[in-house]
């Protein structure tokens, strides 16, 4: 996939990517951050009040699927 085509789905300029991010692989780390931080943030909130390892175990998991079903949303919204 190149810049052009990642410019396209987004629906900006291919400039933009440039100007911001210098290349793929930076647009590629500052997005795995992004999720990353994301997932982190959204880990610590669910954790919050849980006791056992049980109620620990399922709040981690549920904040997996949800973090990959923004993403695969984010996804399908880019494609149609």
């Amino acid at each position: 996939m190149s810049r052009t085509d990642i410019a396209r789905l987004a629906r900006v300029d291919p400039g933009l990517i440039r100007y911001y991010f210098g290349n793929k692989d930076n647009l590629l780390l500052a997005t795995t951050l992004q999720i990353t931080s994301e997932r982190g943030r959204r880990t610590a909130e669910a954790m919050e009040g849980t006791t056992t390892a049980r109620q620990r175990f399922r709040a981690w998991i549920k904040v997996l699927v949800d973090v990959m079903l923004i993403g695969l949303h984010r996804v399908v919204q880019v494609e149609c």
